[in-house]
């Protein structure tokens, strides 16, 4: 019974070792070596984990498209691949910084949007996740709110979901040059 206990532990981990891996080799390395100088000490946030949460709907698990701390798409809409990195370091406190830092493709260069910065006990969300172009999204409304509008909206691009399990969710959106953020989940 010990020996198939270790051997499950040992397991998810080496999954989720696999997968931090393929994860960070998706990344372009003038992407990395940026991190590596704007943010020393930077890894891809632990949050892999999400991926075997019973509370996350597995239909929306597709790792092919975007991992929990890692969204490639088009953002901006001109037909290039540009990303979004939720990362995580040990700032000069002591205290646990994320970051959610998007690069957007000018062909061989990236231009870079940090969208968030926070310090512990504040945190981004428990992953990212991508928003594909022409997907139907509601705005949040309060209960408070009784009228009858339409509050949905089609994604023209794509975009990052910011899931906070149980709490909220948040569509980031680029348009007409900046990033905003639609609260869309409670």
């Amino acid at each position: 019974m010990k020996k198939a206990y270790l051997l499950s532990i040992l397991t998810i981990v080496l999954f989720q070792y696999a997968l931090s891996q393929q994860t960070f080799s998706r990344i372009p390395q003038s992407i990395v070596d940026t991190l590596n100088r704007q943010y020393p000490g930077w890894h891809l946030a632990n949050n892999m984990n999400i991926l075997k949460d019973p509370e996350v709907i597995s239909e929306y698990l597709d790792t092919t498209i975007c991992m929990p701390n890692l969204v490639w798409g088009d953002f901006d809409n001109d037909k290039r691949l540009d990303y979004a990195i939720y990362a995580q370091r040990t700032n000069s406190s002591g205290k646990l910084e994320e970051m959610l830092v998007v690069f957007l493709s000018r062909g061989l260069i990236f231009r870079e949007f940090v969208l968030k910065d926070v310090i512990e006990p504040v945190y981004i969300a428990n992953y990212i996740w991508l928003a594909k172009k022409g997907t139907k999204e509601s705005v949040f409304v309060g209960a408070e709110d009784t009228t009858t509008r339409d509050n949905t909206f089609v994604l023209k691009s794509d975009a990052i979901d910011l899931i906070v399990i149980g709490k909220a969710s948040e569509v980031v959106l680029y348009n007409n040059g900046n990033f905003s953020a639609i609260l869309t989940g409670d």
